[in-house]
């Protein structure tokens, strides 16, 4: 009932569709970019006899 009185207001537009696989897809790259960036980050740092993790207090 809302819907259709939306509707002849021209208020009423339907939802668009989109891609859910591509944003899925590129959430997860920009997730593993971090997971990866970290990695180096923590590599170079105890490659340089600095703490990491548990040990930095």
């Amino acid at each position: 009932m809302l819907k259709q009185a939306a509707i002849e207001e021209g208020q009423w537009s339907e939802k668009r569709e989109f891609n859910a696989g591509a944003n899925l897809a590129a959430l997860k790259a920009k997730i593993n970019e971090g997971r990866d960036r970290l990695a180096a980050a923590k590599k170079a740092a105890l490659a340089r006899g600095e703490a990491w993790g548990s040990d930095v207090q």
